[in-house]
């Protein structure tokens, strides 16, 4: 399996708004290898916590600070599982995880 190099970001994306609890969409939180934030996975997408406003919960891309990759997923305080506002232009490949019988996500 090749190495994924393009640093081009995608023509598609998706972004959405929409009402809290309507989007059947979801990620999973995660625990950090850090463990002071979970990590929110959202369609094979890691997101690292970065805001606490008082109703929304931003979440960036955790290849922001080395790929400059541009996606966030806004969530509410009460459901950060739950998005309501998503932008999903990546210039990388998704990560994969592998699910232990536990329930543990470990990344490949």
């Amino acid at each position: 399996m090749g190495c994924w190099t393009c640093r081009e970001t995608t023509t598609t994306s998706r972004r959405s708004t929409t009402a809290p609890g309507t989007d059947s969409l979801s990620g999973v939180l995660i625990p950090s290898r850090m463990g002071k934030h979970p990590v929110l996975l959202y369609n094979n997408y890691s997101y690292n916590f970065v805001n606490n406003k008082t109703e929304e919960k931003l979440w960036y891309c955790i290849k922001r600070g080395r790929l400059q990759c541009k996606a966030y997923v806004k969530t509410h305080k009460e459901t950060p599982e739950t998005p309501y506002e998503v932008n999903e232009v990546h210039n990388h490949q998704p990560a994969r995880y592998h699910i232990t019988k536990t329930g543990q996500y470990i990344l490949i």
